[in-house]
């Protein structure tokens, strides 16, 4: 029986002084299994990308946490004739350390002004780590497509990622973590998931952000709870899905969240079932999300 591989465990190193600047991942399959999680140790490996090759957006925050390490560094203050002043360091290299764990650790190794290299544990604000969680997905994609390009087997991430669109109410926290779960599987299957709390941030522009989210997008998919749509921005984007399904043809795929009343407009469309949140059950509802953006054939003898 094959093996499932479910996640990785992993660690970053990040070559700030390399010319160029690099990234290591360090990654180790793990598996699911009655007894617990099992490392696949025999699938462990670690690749180096060079900076420039990374994502645009990957290599923005890999940056800001050097900033956030730098100005975190605790280094003396000295006064000079009534003038204080703070030592200079310079980052040779950070490591982040059990980045599948809630409680990551941030290592820095720095110069100082007299040449000596020290090390520090570097404490992690909330703000650095919600920056983390965000470095954390794009890292394991990137481990993803170096396993399979190691086993042979077909890319997830095809060369341009087709975007799908989560339209959802906002409310109930299980509610967005059941969201945020979806975009993180659509992320690792090579979709490009636009996830409202992943776009926006404060001072965007609502309308603008979400006509800009919808703009070229492959696919809608709609997480149907009872207050769905509700709110003015959920009920825009419910319409302007339908509306671009009958004008594009691009796909809408209705996700029943709990039961409930369908919307009147999605009442025609074939729905996923998700009320059910075990996470085996789960599982099997996803196969079908992921079935229907790639478009799999169901009748074996068409």
């Amino acid at each position: 029986m094959a093996i499932r591989i479910d996640g990785f465990l992993m660690w970053l190193h990040f070559q700030i002084d390399g010319q160029p600047p690099w990234l290591t991942i360090d990654y180790t399959p793990v598996a699911t299994e009655d007894s617990g999680r099992r490392r696949i140790t025999e699938y462990q490996a670690q690749f180096r990308k060079d900076l420039a090759t990374l994502p645009a957006a990957l290599q923005s925050k890999l940056q800001r946490l050097v900033d956030y390490s730098r100005s975190a560094l605790d280094l003396p203050e000295v006064d000079l004739g009534g003038v204080t002043a703070r030592g200079t360091a310079t980052l040779v290299y950070y490591q982040l350390l059990r980045l599948e764990q809630a409680n990551p650790s941030l290592h820095v190794i720095y110069r100082t002004g007299g040449g000596a290299h020290l090390e520090a544990d570097i404490p992690i604000s909330e703000a650095t780590m919600r920056l983390i969680d965000n470095i954390r997905p794009t890292c394991e994609q990137l481990a993803w497509d170096h396993l399979r390009a190691r086993l042979g087997a077909p890319s997830g991430a095809p060369a341009e990622k087709k975007k799908v669109y989560l339209s959802y109410r906002k409310g109930v926290p299980a509610r967005r973590a059941f969201v945020e779960a979806i975009a993180h599987r659509l992320g690792r299957e090579g979709f490009n998931p636009w996830f409202d709390d992943w776009e926006i941030v404060a001072g965007d522009s609502l309308p603008r952000e979400m006509g800009a989210g919808l703009e070229n997008t492959y696919a809608i998919i709609t997480i149907i709870s009872a207050d769905y749509p509700g709110e003015r921005w959920a009920r825009e984007e419910l319409e302007s899905a339908i509306v671009q399904r009958v004008e594009r043809g691009i796909k809408v795929i209705p996700v029943l969240y709990e039961s409930c009343e369908r919307p009147s407009l999605l009442q025609p469309l074939s729905y996923v079932d998700c009320t059910s949140h075990d996470p085996e059950v789960f599982e099997r509802q996803f196969l079908k999300i992921i079935d229907a953006l790639n478009e799999i054939e169901l009748n074996p003898y068409r």
